[in-house]
């Protein structure tokens, strides 16, 4: 067996069949077949369908109301 994540080399023959080489060996591809569990529809993720929060007026940083301790004479 080829341990996970080696690099190897994919070849591909004149009649179209896969071989992977791996230290000089080759070594057939066989088509993978999938689970059942594997071929459900996948789930959305929930925070894809979260709305964003908007405070209303009444939230208290939108009262905060910072003050000029200088106060500007009319020119």
């Amino acid at each position: 067996t080829i341990p996970a994540k080696t690099p190897v080399e994919v070849r591909k023959t004149l009649d179209g069949r896969l071989f992977v080489w791996y230290k000089g060996k080759p070594y057939p591809l066989k088509q993978a077949t999938r689970d059942k569990a594997s071929t459900s529809p996948e789930k959305k993720k929930e925070s894809s369908e979260k709305k964003s929060y908007k405070p209303g007026p009444d939230y208290s940083w939108r009262k905060y109301r910072p003050t000029n301790s200088k106060k500007l004479k009319p020119a």
